[in-house]
Formats: structure tokens, sequence, C-alpha cells
């Protein structure tokens, strides 16, 4: 591991700039698809199989893109983590999961407090998280674990939070709390932004303290997400924040 972080030279300005154009690029690959009015095209990029999750592959194909002006694929492979996860982190990374997404939902509570998000927005969310029976949660699982966690991993926690970690040496805090935080602005949600930055940080420190294992954040971030639409949406109608 120490040998490739050596030969790593990106920081903070890396990250920040593939940020700026991972979210310019699902903005316009997002316009570009809606202006064809094209209803099947339509249909297939935000409501059919990948259930509104197909432009997330733009998160990892740039960031793979990116990282190939300051490394070979295998070292970017092997310096963001991809690496057998041993039971005791499986555990831990399951535990997170559940943890992050009742902290998320925990602060989306104090905050509507505070700031109430519009009913009729509530209510899109209370669709989008309902399911109907355990083929649809299981659809829901291999869409979370196979397609929205390692995209939005490997962008966020793989090179986002790494470069800013290499910047701020001594300050790892710091580093997840920015990397966050941009992870939350890059929902584009004024309502979500707050409640998954805070909560991500535990992806964040997961992937720290699991010496740099992207499995551990994915497998998080997917069983997290499961859970927040099969097990606490039915319990907790005012969920509003999965990620």
């Amino acid at each position: 591991m120490k040998a490739y972080e050596k030969r790593v030279d990106f920081g903070w300005k890396h990250s920040l700039f593939l940020w700026v154009i991972v979210v310019l690029g699902m903005c316009g690959i997002t316009k570009l698809i809606l202006n064809t009015k094209n209803v099947d095209l339509i249909r297939f990029a935000f409501l059919g199989p990948f259930k509104g999750n197909f432009i997330l592959v733009i998160d990892l194909a740039l960031t793979l893109a990116f990282a190939s002006l300051f490394m070979k694929f295998p070292e970017f492979v092997r310096y963001i983590g991809f690496k057998r996860l041993n039971k005791k982190w499986i555990l831990i990374s399951f535990l997170t999961g559940i943890a992050f997404v009742a902290a998320g939902e925990l602060i989306f509570y104090a905050q509507n407090l505070i700031i109430p998000m519009p009913e009729e927005k509530l209510a899109i969310y209370e669709q989008l998280l309902s399911t109907q029976d355990w083929k649809e949660s299981l659809h829901w699982l291999a869409v979370f674990m196979l397609w929205v966690a390692p995209c939005e991993e490997v962008f966020a926690r793989g090179f986002v939070q790494r470069g800013f970690e290499n910047s701020l040496k001594g300050n790892v805090i710091l580093a997840i709390f920015i990397s966050c935080l941009l992870f939350g602005i890059y929902h584009q949600d004024v309502y979500r932004i707050l409640p998954i930055a805070l909560e991500t940080m535990l992806l964040g420190y997961l992937y720290y303290k699991s010496d740099h294992n992207i499995f551990a954040p994915i497998i998080a971030h997917g069983f997290g997400n499961f859970f927040a639409v099969a097990v606490l949406a039915p319990l907790l109608p005012s969920l509003g924040f999965f990620i």
C-alpha cells in the first residue's frame, strides 16, 4: 500500500476539479437525455432497470479517466483499496450501513423541524422509497450494492477523499468533512445536503480506518440504502435522505 502512495501526486485541487467535472457531466447528460423527449430513452435512463441511477456511471468513468493521468489502472485499483476485506471489517461495514442511515434520519428530522421540506417534495421521496414486495426489495439491494455504491464510493471516497487526505496530512477529519460536504452538494438537493454530508462522514471514517479498503464503504453504503428502503421507509414515512 505505501509503495503506491509514494507514486501518487494528486491533492485537493485535483479532487475539487474532478468533483466539478462530474457534477457538470451529470447535469449535462441529464439535460441532453431530457431534451431528446425520447420516452424510451428517458424511461431507461431514469425509470428503467437501474431506477434512475443510470447516469451514475459518469462518476466511475470520469474518475477512472482522470486517475489515469496519475497512475496506471492496476495501480489505481490497488491504491483506492480493491482488496480482500476480512470478516471483522465486513461486519463493521454492515453495522456502519445501519448506523449512518439512522444518523441521517435523525439529522433530517431535526433539520425538518427548523426548515420544513415542502409536502409535495416529501411525497416524491415517499413514492421513491416505497417497496411493493420482497422481490422489489431484492431488486433495490442489487441496484444499491452492485451499481450505486461502487460508482459513488470510488468517486467520493476513492478519489475525492484521498485527494484531500493527501493535502491535509494530519487532519483526516477535516479531509473527510470537506469531501462529504461536496458529496452532499453533488446530490443537488438543498434539503439533503446537510443530512448526507454528516451521515456519510461515517463512510469516510470507515474507509480511513479500514486502511482505505474501498469495499468497506461500498458495503456500508449499499446495505445502508437497502436498509433505508426495505426497513426504515415503511416504518418512517418521513424518510427522505437516502443516498
